[in-house]
């Protein structure tokens, strides 16, 4: 049998007893190494995937807030549509008449209905509509109404305080830049 020589056995004891000492930090630090490189790709991955949700929710956010904000404005367009029907022109003259649907009054309404927060504006909407008139008087003046109705819609989509606004001047009958309703005979010379 071969023996190790005593020079031999002494290294290997050596190498044993300070591997702790010699090894054990250049093994530590290798160990940390790997573990920051492993730490470093599980934080990327949650980072990503975080950034990926607030993109979603971003998106929604922005597609509801859209959706909301076409509601109000066909419900302003239907209210407009309402009152060519209902008013009089400071002048006597009767407004030029815009013509909507009741499936376009249902459609608005229910827009309104699962896209704002506010029970203000669903109020207003319905009060200008069906709780308008007593004996075939309007209760509250129309272009108040409406103008209310603008109010509470400016709040709804985060525009903040509604302007003053002139009663006389809140809406539109007639337009000037409207193209004739009769047919105009030019005279020629």
């Amino acid at each position: 049998m071969d023996f190790i020589s005593m020079p031999t056995l002494i290294s290997v004891w050596i190498i044993v007893l300070f591997k702790d000492k010699f090894f054990g930090k250049y093994l530590e630090e290798k160990a940390k190494g790997l573990a920051t490189k492993e730490d470093i790709g599980r934080i990327t991955h949650e980072v990503e995937s975080i950034k990926s949700q607030i993109s979603r929710e971003d998106g929604i956010l922005k597609a509801k807030y859209e959706l909301k904000y076409n509601a109000c404005l066909d419900a302003l367009e239907l209210i407009d549509s309402y009152f060519s029907h209902s008013l009089i022109n400071p002048d006597g003259s009767l407004p030029t008449k815009e013509f909507r649907t009741v499936a376009d009054a249902r459609r608005c309404h229910s827009k309104l209905i699962l896209t704002c927060e506010n029970q203000a504006l669903l109020d207003k909407f319905l009060e200008i509509f069906f709780r308008n008139e007593e004996n075939g008087r309007w209760i509250n003046p129309p272009i108040d109404l409406l103008n209310e109705f603008r109010s509470v819609v400016r709040t709804e989509l985060g525009f903040g305080i509604s302007p003053m606004l002139n009663r006389d001047m809140a809406w539109f009958g007639t337009f000037a830049g409207e193209p004739a309703k009769t047919p105009v005979t030019l005279l020629s010379s």
